[in-house]
């Protein structure tokens, strides 16, 4: 916009020259409408700002491959004039560890109409994501000013890390000794305590088993069916921080996920725990479907770490103690993390795994820690064939 004023300064100075010389009419009008046009302009931009709208939206492309969302700038223009030139800088911040991405949309709107505008955004990277569209900025027709036009309301929207096969040990089960509280929604049991439905009558049913009141109702025998209680056998903690390298966290993400629906197809129940920072406290979920490990992991990526210089606390295992349910398996990027004291101080054996950027290293095997090396970038083919 610099150069433009220069240029059109120039042109003034030489349209006065002009007028200086000839002295007629003409030059003088012209002299006067270029002297003008700055005016006319400038309230041209402002009536194009006060009648353009814009928000923003995306859909999903295949993140957990690309790692990459389409969005849709919706630009409506309710003034009679066409907005040859609108900028738009549109931010994407990682939630989970701050970091920040921005690109430059620039397009045109006719008058009293509407413009769309298509692109994919994409990290390196998985997490929570707030996509913005700040500095909206409406230009004239010369460029010579431009208005701040009103921003949108950001959108948000994940990005998945994947959650591969491996070729994995079956888990030891270990039933929680804690009272069982769950129970499942989908298979029937033989828990009295709990109800999971009822139905007719069939031959083998036990006399103890019919529902009496509301036999008597329906008039013809309605036997009960009892439910099946849920024990989370594991327990996985994450230690969710970030030293500045976003590669390990990553790996931290994906290892997560992998495990958890590794654990879901074995048909086994489990508990995720994590330190939540922002809210300065522990959290945990228990996963015994496909829906729960969804929400489990939406939540943990909405999780979000402080910057860098701010005081960051790591999961306790002395304060969440009474959270945690059978055995114990902990995630963390820290290479130190298996001379942590509480982990060498419980009745059962724990499994470490240690998200790492470096290759081939060696595995810890004690009688009451496992320590297993995971490769950040290669997470299913480090876990292949290790019984944990």
């Amino acid at each position: 916009m610099l150069r433009v004023k220069l240029i059109y300064l120039a042109a003034l100075i030489g349209l006065g020259v002009f007028v200086i010389a000839f002295r007629g009419p003409f030059a003088v009008l012209l002299f006067l409408a270029f002297l003008v046009l700055p005016l006319f302009l400038k309230a041209a931009v402002l009536l194009m700002r006060r009648g353009l709208s814009v928000t923003l939206s995306t859909e999903f492309t295949d993140e957990a491959a690309k790692r990459e969302v389409r969005y849709q700038i919706t630009a409506k223009n309710r003034s009679h004039l066409p907005i040859t030139a609108c900028r738009v800088t549109l931010g994407c911040k990682n939630r989970i560890y701050g970091a920040k991405e921005s690109q430059i949309v620039c397009f045109s709107v006719p008058a009293r109409g509407r413009r769309l505008v298509r692109g994919t955004i994409s990290s390196e990277h998985y997490g929570s994501f707030l996509l913005s569209a700040s500095r909206i900025r409406v230009y004239d027709w010369l460029w010579l000013f431009q208005s701040k036009g009103k921003e949108p309301e950001p959108v948000s929207f994940l990005l998945w890390p994947p959650a591969q096969e491996i070729s994995a040990q079956p888990v030891i089960h270990s039933v929680s000794s804690g009272d069982v509280q769950r129970y499942s929604t989908e298979r029937k049991g033989d828990d009295p305590s709990e109800l999971f439905g009822v139905r007719g009558y069939q031959d083998g049913d036990r006399p103890q088993w019919i529902h009496w009141k509301l036999s008597s109702k329906a008039e013809d025998l309605v036997v009960k069916e009892f439910s099946l209680p849920i024990a989370n056998s594991v327990t996985l903690v994450v230690e969710l921080t970030w030293d500045g390298n976003a590669a390990l966290l990553d790996g931290l993400l994906e290892l997560v996920n992998t495990l958890s629906m590794q654990l879901l197809d074995q048909q086994i129940a489990h508990r995720v725990c994590w330190y939540r920072q922002k809210e300065g406290q522990d959290v945990f979920f228990d996963v015994s479907n496909a829906e729960e490990q969804s929400f489990m992991m939406s939540e943990l990526l909405q999780s979000e770490i402080p910057e860098e210089g701010k005081e960051r606390t790591c999961l306790s295992l002395l304060h969440c103690e009474e959270i945690l349910q059978g055995r114990l398996v902990y995630l963390t990027t820290r290479p130190d993390a298996c001379q942590h004291p509480a982990l060498h101080r419980r009745p059962d054996p724990v499994t470490i795994f240690e998200v790492t950027d470096q290759e081939g290293s060696a595995a810890l095997l004690e009688p009451d820690l496992r320590r297993i090396p995971v490769a950040a970038k290669h997470v299913p083919e480090s876990l292949a064939g290790v019984e944990w």
